[in-house]
């Protein structure tokens, strides 16, 4: 049996959720780890323009050379922790 096979991005969409928070949201959220001398190189990053949180993250990871190991899932699980607390204030509203 043969199936139709699809060209171009499916499920893709251009739209924001709306249960995907602002960057905004999340950096300020990760405005307390720049007190610790060990996310210096975090301030640089987040001087970026980013479109989404993805965005974000994905030049976090381009630059883990830059931090500990312990450092860059400290970051990472800052930026989850802020993307959750976003997401459920939103679900109760």
């Amino acid at each position: 049996m043969s199936y139709p096979r699809t060209h171009g991005m499916v499920g893709e969409s251009t739209d924001a959720s709306p249960f995907d928070p602002p960057i905004g949201v999340v950096l300020s959220s990760l405005a307390l780890l720049l007190t610790d001398p060990q996310f210096k190189d975090l301030e640089t990053i987040m001087m970026g323009d980013f479109e989404d949180v993805d965005d974000f993250r994905a030049e976090v990871l381009i630059s883990s050379n830059k931090f500990t190991g312990a450092a860059l899932n400290r970051i990472l699980t800052e930026i989850d922790r802020a993307v959750d607390d976003y997401r459920r204030g939103i679900a109760h509203m």
